[in-house]
């Protein structure tokens, strides 16, 4: 790339590149250019600015999310940076916010993008706020937020033949599918995320929309059908340089090994998860691995190991602004509490996963269902009506998820894959 090449080849060279998921090759190729382009006095401030803002986007998707802000923060304070520039990179922080946790943060921001872009009529960057919007809405357990701000992007990418945003789009309602259940819609934007992501070479999309098919599967106690997924998700995010995804293949992995009752294989998906997680900084992904982590210790009797990660697990995700999603972790504590026959601690540990999942959705759960078990066995041991109680409620929530599957043989096997079911 030429020192004096147009910002749209800037753009249209960094589109290529990032699509392609080759984020350390499109990261090295703009340092370079913009290395020789500041070293020209005469160099057009608009191509500076363009290189920058690619310079944070690669950043961005190599999860070195520090060293993009620091670029976006000194994009937003120049002066020669046009308003549509600037939403862009407002964009990028929004991007930012959502993989650091950062929900609050992300929502404002989001929100003026949006409003920008509608108020200057710019589709596609309206699309790409509204999409990055649900990204956070699904990162805070609204569902159905979530939902509209990703058809809203849907129909935009679609009216503006932006098939890369559709992708996108389909790969999350996808996403939102296995939240809620919906595996009928889950499995049909799936699968049509994947195949037209194989087709146009978006290789991010490929390996997230194999993530979501695997997470059915396995659901639905496929487990056979699950590993090409998650295998194919790990090469390519690996093969992109892209460590966050690599650590959710590792975690789901993990939960795939003990679901197959190799608990050996899933402490060491696990671990290397939360080492993943933790060299780029992400808290949440690290406490969401550490809580499989503990259930790969609990399967293998090393119980002191297992409470030791669900406590670590509780403590990052609540440092992550995540702690709704610690039900997992607070059940684990639950389990270890019972298995040392400790009755005082096992009524304070039931207690607060009470007080946690009373307050929050039960889609905050990995496994609902096991958590309304654990919390039936435990009462059991002391208050058997109260048992009763909760197991009737994870019954008939459990119902109430199967009835959003429309497919007989879909809401069979899943089912039959659900503990509480059997």
């Amino acid at each position: 790339m030429v020192p004096r090449a147009h910002p749209q080849v800037v753009q249209g060279v960094t589109t290529f590149y990032y699509l392609t998921g080759l984020f350390r090759e499109g990261l090295t190729l703009i340092e370079n250019a913009l290395t020789r382009a500041e070293k020209i006095p005469t160099a057009p401030p608009q191509l500076l600015i363009h290189l920058r803002l690619a310079r944070a986007r690669f950043l961005e998707r190599l999860a070195q999310y520090e060293d993009a802000s620091r670029v976006l923060a000194a994009l937003l304070t120049e002066p020669q940076c046009d308003e549509l520039v600037r939403a862009r990179a407002r964009l990028r922080v929004g991007w930012i916010s959502y993989w650091t946790g950062k929900l609050e943060q992300g929502r404002a921001v989001l929100r003026e993008v949006v409003e920008w872009a509608r108020t200057q009529q710019q589709d596609a960057l309206e699309a790409d706020a509204l999409y990055v919007a649900g990204l956070v809405e699904q990162s805070a357990a609204d569902i159905r937020r979530a939902r509209a701000f990703y058809e809203r992007a849907l129909e935009l990418y679609r009216a503006n033949h932006n098939r890369y945003g559709e992708s996108s789009a389909l790969v999350n309602l996808a996403d939102i599918g296995v939240d809620s259940t919906r595996f009928d819609d889950a499995l049909r934007h799936g699968q049509a995320a994947l195949a037209l992501a194989t087709q146009i070479g978006k290789r991010f999309d490929q390996a997230a929309a194999n993530i979501i098919l695997g997470s059915i599967y396995s659901a639905l106690g496929q487990f056979t059908r699950a590993t090409p997924h998650y295998a194919a998700a790990l090469r390519l995010f690996r093969e992109m340089g892209n460590a966050t995804g690599e650590s959710i293949a590792l975690r789901d992995f993990a939960m795939l090994a003990i679901q197959r009752g190799n608990a050996s294989n899933a402490l060491g998906y696990a671990q290397d998860a939360a080492r993943v997680s933790h060299q780029v900084g992400s808290a949440y992904r690290e406490g969401m691995a550490r809580t499989v982590m503990g259930n790969a210790y609990a399967a293998l009797g090393d119980f002191s190991r297992a409470e030791a990660c669900y406590e670590h697990a509780i403590e990052l995700l609540q440092k992550a602004e995540r702690g709704h999603r610690a039900l997992d972790a607070r059940a684990g504590l639950v389990r270890m509490a019972q298995q040392r026959d400790d009755l005082d601690a096992l009524r304070q540990r039931v207690d607060e996963l009470f007080a946690a999942f009373d307050a929050q959705n039960f889609h905050d759960s990995e496994n609902p269902s096991a958590v309304y078990l654990v919390l039936y066995h435990a009462l059991a041991a002391y208050d058997p009506p109260r048992a009763r109680e909760i197991l009737e409620r994870g019954v008939a929530e459990l119902n109430e998820r199967a009835a959003h599957i429309q497919d007989d043989a879909l809401r069979h096997e899943f089912l039959q894959n659900n503990s509480a079911a059997r």
